[in-house]
């Protein structure tokens, strides 16, 4: 699921009826958590003045506790089976300190012991500890048993206090033309309240000039058009073939759950030329004969392979949606769309985010969030492989071979400022702790926290521009050579964050990786790539850095010939190929050459193992 956020210009009046809505629909939300109001105590008087909600946004409000609510169950068990984990350790410990035939000591110094069942499991590098030590390990496990059950008591009550920040629309309560910019809500139920015309914004603001004649502002209103028309088309495929909570019973073997499934089932393909009927409507004309046996063979597969949950859009649907959804957003008219946006606001300073219940109206700004899955992925032929390391000097190592030449036709380092960056950012913390420190001394007054953040704001937005340049530089890479991108596996233990291990040369390492989010640039890099149906895949990280890419492609002893400098890392040499090559460099290629030839199980990118 993709989200797409569309600014909302309101009017100085809209500003305050806004931040009462805002306000309202917290306390009302909080209030339906706390007590399990019914929803019928919530209905607006007759003589009612003011904003009151109507009764389709009061069921809108009414499932969202209730998702939150499950949500909270979800997060409950888990903290459970963490807390049961916990105590099993500590009881582990106890009885070892309890029973000295339970423990594992050093031959040379018995004082020194473990626990033995940790030895049976394979925890191998378990140290052995004075009984001292053994004695605070459980103090720190109580500590942690107390916190979490205090936790769990807290979310067994099933309690959520609701900030006022996000209101999800009923698709009742809202309409939208999209010729005009025009957004209008109407979540009201007291009858002295007329619907509100919000200004949106479906381009950017920014001309088209300046740097690269404009060619950024250009990619942005292509980007917000195709996520509008990408929404349109979701919301009609939701409003033909969407199931609701009726998917969740798919899969159902109780005989009543299963009575349920089909009631629905039937009552949706009733309902079938009734929505065809609602798309007339809403493009303004009657479906052609062509469109109409596109759309009855959509609905015959559809609900032949429903059970199985095998059926995907095909591809004619996709493109007849894409068509109709490009009429409706060049309509002039107010329109009706079958989805359920969110209404969000954020802070205009983002550094005054603890304290909003001091905000005024006029410091927020507002979003319209519009949540869709793209149907229609443009079909992607792959010709080459583009392997990406990351590196230290420089940020990421990209490499791309084509196996048909089995050439490496791109080898590209990409520079690393985020180091230095970074730094400064060191340097301004402690400089403002230090700061801090000394005013308190000397007046006793303290510097507020968010003020002091205010300083650091250039470098994170730089650093945050950066992520989306490189990763934008890796797609168009991609999409001019048609390559597959293949990273290196994530989740590896052996490069753990923040010096975890002993000695001095690993906790540099680690903390130079830690520098920079090579997770978020990887999300980044998958995130674009789906737009475009590029294929996204990772393999594992043994032997990536360890390996001559040329020698494992010809089927030599890869390891043996390859050597890294012991001055310097960066720098390689293969007794075979080359006399010198940069080692990030080597490693973007052999991630490439390992998924040609299916080595260190190459997998999607999404998937876990």
């Amino acid at each position: 699921m993709k989200a797409l956020k569309l600014k909302i210009i309101p009017t100085s009046e809209q500003y305050s009826i806004l931040d009462e809505m805002f306000k309202k629909w917290a306390s009302l939300c909080t209030r339906m958590s706390f007590k399990n109001i019914e929803i019928e105590k919530l209905h607006p008087p007759g003589n009612a003045t003011g904003i009151w909600f109507s009764k389709s946004q009061l069921h809108q409000a009414k499932t969202d506790i209730s998702d939150l609510q499950n949500a909270l169950k979800e997060l409950g068990s888990q903290k459970k089976r963490e807390l049961e984990r916990i105590q099993f350790r500590r009881t582990e410990l106890k009885e070892m300190l309890d029973d000295p035939t339970k423990r594992d000591a050093l031959p040379n110094k018995p004082s020194n012991f473990r626990p033995k069942t940790w030895v049976v499991k394979g925890l191998l590098k378990t140290r052995y500890h004075l009984v001292k030590h053994w004695e605070k390990e459980i103090e720190k496990l109580c500590r942690i048993i107390e916190k979490k059950e205090k936790t769990l008591k807290k979310i067994t009550k099933g309690r959520i206090r609701i900030k006022p920040k996000k209101i999800s629309l009923h698709q009742n309560a809202f309409r939208m033309n999209f010729r005009k910019h025009l957004l209008i809500i109407n979540p009201f139920g007291s009858p002295g309240m007329l619907p509100l015309t919000l200004n949106i914004l479906f381009e950017p603001i920014q001309p088209l000039v300046g740097k690269n004649r404009g060619l950024s502002s250009a990619r942005g209103k292509r980007y917000l058009q195709n996520g509008i028309l990408n929404y349109i088309s979701f919301s009609l495929h939701s409003l033909l073939f969407g199931m609701g909570y009726t998917a969740k019973m798919l899969r159902a073997k109780n005989p009543e759950k299963v009575a349920k499934r089909d009631e629905k089932i039937k009552r949706k393909q009733a309902k079938f030329p009734q929505n065809k009927k609602s798309i007339e409507k809403l493009i303004g004309r009657n479906l052609a004969k062509d469109e109409e046996t596109i759309l009855d063979n959509e609905f015959q597969i559809f609900f032949d392979n429903l059970l199985t949950n095998a059926s995907k859009p095909t591809v004619e649907y996709a493109r007849l949606l894409s068509v109709l959804s490009t009429e409706i957003f060049n309509r002039d008219e107010i329109l009706k769309l079958n989805k359920y946006p969110i209404l969000v606001r954020k802070p205009i300073n983002k550094y005054k985010c603890k304290n909003i219940k001091n905000l005024k109206p006029r410091e927020w700004e507002y979003f319209l969030q519009l949540g869709y899955e793209q149907l229609l992925i443009p079909k992607f032929s792959s010709e080459s492989i583009m392997g990406i390391d990351r590196g230290l000097t420089h940020l990421l190592a990209v490499s791309i071979f084509d196996p048909r030449t089995k050439k490496f036709v791109v080898n590209q380092l990409v520079p690393n400022p985020i180091k230095g960056w970074k730094w400064k950012v060191r340097k301004l913390k402690r400089a403002l702790q230090h700061l801090e420190r000394r005013v308190r001394a000397q007046t006793g007054t303290h510097l507020p926290e968010n003020s002091m953040k205010k300083k650091i704001k250039s470098i994170e937005n730089r650093i945050e521009n950066l992520y989306h340049n490189v990763s934008r530089d890796i797609i168009n890479l991609a999409l001019h050579y048609k390559s597959t991108i293949v990273f290196e596996d994530l989740e590896r233990r052996d490069m753990k964050q923040h010096g975890r291990k002993n000695s001095k040369w690993t906790k540099s390492l680690d903390y130079a990786l830690s520098l920079f989010d090579y997770a978020k640039l990887a999300f980044l890099i998958n995130h674009k790539a789906s737009t475009d149906g590029i294929p996204v895949y990772k393999i594992g990280a043994a032997g990536t850095s360890q390996n001559c890419a040329l020698c494992l492609l010809e089927g030599k002893d890869a390891n043996a010939n390859y050597t890294r400098d012991s001055f310097n890392k960066k720098i390689a040499s293969c007794k075979v190929h080359y006399k010198q090559i940069d080692a990030d460099l080597n490693a973007a290629r052999t991630i490439a050459v390992s998924y040609h030839l299916e080595l260190n199980n190459p997998r999607p990118f999404n998937s876990r193992g």
